[in-house]
């Protein structure tokens, strides 16, 4: 112990034992401090909306003011104040004024596989007259074999340039050896 005494200076001496004195009573050394500093940092929002009516979809606190965002999750959601308090140095604040602002991923009905599937296996109805669906359907009916469905879908009356729906006998003088569905885009109304 006496030669590791000796081989240290007073100074580095009395440093490296005030550094020990103070983790061993749990005061932070600089270092710490610095790596806390950093580590709070890293913790701060990208960025935070105040001044906001926010519906937070959650039961316990319907509403609130300001949130804040950390890369794509939500930290935290409250008062504009107590958000705030959480920006960093480098945190964007966004003042919205007032308005309202909704989660976007609350959808309260999707298809979206469906979607996907009509694409690949039904005639896509969205076009702009009832000459051209008739014609998406022959064009279907002739890569399908006879007597099979033939499907349409996103079918829209008010879209057609001939000022009325497309009907059965638009369909029937291209397609006379098909069944054929068109599925208006609402949904439940259909041209058979």
């Amino acid at each position: 112990m006496e030669d590791v005494v000796r081989k240290l200076s007073r100074r580095k001496f009395i440093g490296s034992s005030s550094a020990l004195a103070a983790a061993g009573l749990g005061l932070p050394t600089q270092a710490a401090l610095a790596q806390s500093a950093a580590l709070l940092q890293d913790a701060a929002p990208d960025y935070i909306v105040t001044n906001a009516r926010v519906f937070t979809s959650d039961n316990s606190i319907p509403s609130a003011e300001a949130f804040a965002v950390k890369g794509d999750r939500f930290l935290a959601v409250g008062s504009s104040d107590d958000i705030q308090g959480l920006a960093g140095r480098s945190t964007e604040i966004i003042d919205a004024e007032g308005m309202f602002v909704a989660p976007g991923f609350i959808d309260a009905h999707s298809h979206p596989s469906g979607a996907g599937v009509n694409e690949l296996v039904q005639v896509n109805a969205d076009l702009r007259s009832a000459s051209s669906i008739a014609e998406a359907l022959q064009e279907r009916a002739n890569a399908t074999p006879q007597g099979q469905w033939v499907q349409a879908f996103k079918y829209d009356d008010t879209k057609l340039s001939e000022g009325r729906p497309l009907n059965r006998d638009d369909i029937d003088a291209l397609v006379p050896n098909h069944p054929v569905v068109v599925r208006h885009r609402g949904g439940p109304t259909s041209v058979r």
